[in-house]
């Protein structure tokens, strides 16, 4: 009996050793902070007088991914808005954002797709940091930030109530009919000069 009690008091030891362990490896490798990633988009001013807002949405790429708290965001022109993304693992995680397009037949609207990653990282002190890299999907370009535009259709069809005049850039004289008539006169002027010539050859041939 007393050999059977110290085979399992010796077993228990084991086992606790082992949870220990495991536990200790889990907590070591992972963080309890939740990170608030922030995605900023900002959003040109319109061509219009008028105040408008624009529409952008943000999809995960995979399913695993933590989820934004909001999939859609209103944004005044000439504002910022951002997406934000409750993430507690390090990792890299992908979404795609671009512009929703209105109804508006007046309005060209920003068709750009930006691919996203947050890079998430843990410091040496167990606390999570984070950065954002965005590419255009259709060049694979990265530029400075995540930026949409929308642009009166008017202003380039050529309204003539909200298109600016062009600008006038020199003499809009009939100019082809001047080079015909500079070229005559450069005709003319020769054959002065040839005549003249031949007569003054003729006068002193009298002479002679």
């Amino acid at each position: 009996m007393k050999h059977l009690i110290k085979n399992l008091t010796y077993f228990a030891t084991v086992c606790a050793l082992l949870l220990c362990l495991f536990v200790g490896t889990a907590v070591a490798g992972s963080s309890n902070e939740t990170l608030e990633a922030e995605i900023p988009v900002d959003c040109i001013k319109f061509s219009r007088n008028r105040t408008e807002n624009y529409i952008v949405k943000i999809e995960s790429t995979d399913e695993s991914y933590p989820a934004p708290k909001e999939n859609k965001l209103t944004i005044k022109e000439d504002g910022t808005g951002y997406f934000v993304i409750s993430i507690n693992e390090p990792g890299n995680y992908d979404y795609l954002v671009y512009q929703e397009a209105g109804n508006d037949k007046d309005t060209m609207y920003d068709d750009t797709v930006y691919n996203v990653r947050v890079f998430v990282t843990q410091t040496d002190e167990k606390k999570l940091d984070f950065n954002v890299v965005a590419t255009v999907k259709a060049t694979g370009e990265k530029p400075d930030r995540v930026e949409f535009a929308k642009v009166d259709r008017n202003m380039i069809d050529g309204d003539s109530d909200s298109k600016t005049p062009p600008v006038k850039t020199g003499d809009e004289s009939n100019i082809p009919a001047y080079a015909v008539l500079a070229g005559v006169m450069v005709v003319v002027f020769i054959i002065l000069l040839v005549t003249r010539k031949k007569d003054d050859s003729d006068d002193e041939d009298d002479e002679k």
